[in-house]
């Protein structure tokens, strides 16, 4: 299959969100992680314009926006484009209203804060119509080993728990000394740093 085919069956995604900083990091995501052509807007005005020139399989709209909300655009979107995907992402829950849009619509939903997994496999669960549709990030877990003074055990944990989103979408693994088995306590810890997966 030639580049130009490849890059044609690539879904294209929508992303609207007022603060750029998200749209920075979901347009990474999507683009590194899945491959999809991203389009992006940070606001409803801007959103307009984007469908005039494109075809757009999924459009993820953050809730509030400056200039409106993202169920309005979301209905707005789908009247010239019925196929259309919506994911409504926010921090707050929807008014009631807005919430029976939604449904009624069948615009998903995710809350904020979310797990860059969860969202990827909401996405790709929609757009490829697959139940067994889950995402894989390609390539291998880094090895993280904390090295720390044991007075400090509980900033550790902090971390760790911290970290618990990128363990999650298995981009690290995380190990420390104490995670040794009893009758293991003076094992030399370098043996995990050296063992390869």
């Amino acid at each position: 299959m030639l580049a130009k085919d490849r890059q044609a069956d690539r879904p294209t995604v929508l992303l609207v969100d007022d603060n750029r900083d998200v749209l920075i990091f979901l347009e990474h995501l999507m683009t590194i992680h899945a491959g999809w052509r991203i389009l992006t807007a940070q606001s409803v005005a801007e959103a307009r314009q984007v469908p005039k020139d494109n075809k757009i399989d999924a459009a993820l709209l953050d809730y509030l926006l400056l200039d409106g909300t993202g169920v309005q655009l979301g209905l707005e979107l789908r009247e010239s484009m019925p196929q259309l995907i919506v994911v409504i992402m926010s921090g707050m829950s929807l008014p009631a209203d807005e919430e029976a849009l939604c449904e009624e619509h069948d615009f998903a939903f995710l809350s904020k804060p979310f797990l860059a997994s969860d969202l990827m496999n909401q996405m790709r669960f929609r757009l490829e119509s697959d139940s067994q549709a889950e995402l894989k990030f390609t390539g291998r877990a880094l090895r993280v080993f904390f090295s720390y003074s044991h007075r400090d055990e509980k900033l550790r944990d902090r971390l760790d728990a911290h970290l618990s989103g990128l363990k999650h979408m298995d981009l690290i693994h995380s190990w420390h000394d104490r995670k040794n088995h009893r009758g293991e306590r003076f094992q030399r810890i370098d043996r995990p740093l050296s063992r390869q997966r």
